[in-house]
């Protein structure tokens, strides 16, 4: 029971982490494109 809830909060977090990535890396690219 203790594992399954670590990994999901594991998914979880690592799914935030990764769209926060995204958006920053979007915003990264378009301000060096300008």
């Amino acid at each position: 029971m203790r594992r399954s809830a670590a990994s999901g909060a594991g998914a979880y977090s690592s799914g935030v982490l990764g769209h926060a990535l995204a958006s920053e890396w979007t915003k990264i690219r378009s301000v060096r494109s300008t």
